[in-house]
């Protein structure tokens, strides 16, 4: 979105009334600090408007504007360029079907609400965006990538990374998009989920895996990788994948449990840390005369 408009009254981007029922959701300007807001209100009238937080959006530039309903937690979350600015819990008893038709640029209630500035790109999902997903759209329209670019080939789907990754090299993999005309894909490491701060990158290669070597103990990586095809037209960057390296072995130690004991059972004292990933368990191994240390049953946490 975009517009420099100053006159005061809320702007509805995009909504819907429902009209005999008590439905409404839209997505607009605050009428009076033209700050991104969000409005969603089940057919039974339980609802809640959100936002009025980040920055105005009025100063004719380009804003990319995202509503979610997290339906698996009961958070509407509402994003302005890439950052979530209001995350707001509300549990819903009504719900959301309407025959009454989606309007763009106004909504069909007590006037209308119009919004004077320009739109572009607008989208709708059944399901609810991650922010890693929120985060990608944004930046892939930075680099010049629309949703509704035609003829380019599918942006990859990078494998889930876990949350620590052994060692000072991680491979990454992705997903096959040759069906739509990738030929290449290209990976990128960086410090920062902006890939601002010392980005490796893979170059273009034919190949689905690449392993960024001479990774930092402890330090956390994100990941992120796009595709082209034979006439060079790239693909929007993937959804964002991170992983923080552990190249740091625990540090444990046995206390001492005494000289003589005179039980069957008895505590064995013990120290375990992890600097970078934590203790999950600990094993207890003994040693009996002198044999060879013998593992006790079970893990301890």
């Amino acid at each position: 979105m975009k517009t420099d408009d100053e006159a005061a009254g809320t702007r509805v981007l995009a909504g819907r009334d429902g009209g005999a029922t008590d439905l409404q959701w839209w997505i607009g300007l605050d009428g009076t600090t033209k700050k991104a807001r969000f409005q969603l209100t089940d057919s039974g009238g339980t609802g809640v408007v959100i936002g009025n937080e980040g920055p105005a959006l009025n100063d004719d530039a380009w804003h990319h504007v995202v509503a979610v309903r997290d339906a698996d937690v009961e958070v509407n979350r509402l994003y302005v360029d890439g950052e979530q600015v209001q995350a707001v819990g509300r549990i819903y008893f009504g719900d959301f079907v309407e025959t009454v038709p989606m309007t763009v640029g106004h909504i069909d209630f007590s006037g209308g609400y119009h919004y004077p500035g320009a739109l572009d790109e607008l989208a709708m999902y059944d399901r609810a965006l991650t922010p890693l997903e929120v985060r990608a759209h944004y930046h892939n329209g930075l680099a010049g990538y629309g949703y509704c670019d035609l003829g380019l080939p599918h942006a990859p789907t990078l494998v889930a990374e876990p949350e620590y990754t052994e060692g000072v090299a991680n491979t990454v993999s992705w997903s096959n998009e040759s069906a739509s005309g990738a030929t290449e894909y290209y990976a990128e490491a960086a410090e920062d989920v902006a890939f601002t701060v010392n980005v490796a990158t893979s170059g273009w290669i034919a190949g689905l895996t690449h392993e960024f070597a001479g990774l930092a103990d402890a330090q956390t990586y994100f990941y992120r990788v796009k595709s082209r095809d034979a006439d060079l037209d790239e693909s929007w960057w993937s959804a964002v994948e991170q992983s923080t390296q552990d190249d740091t072995a625990p540090v444990t130690a046995a206390g001492d449990p005494g000289a003589t004991q005179t039980t069957l059972t008895f505590d064995v004292p013990y120290t375990a840390d992890d600097a970078t990933s934590g203790v999950a368990t600990v094993e207890l191994w003994y040693q009996v005369s002198g044999r060879a240390y013998v593992q006790y049953p079970g893990v301890f946490t």
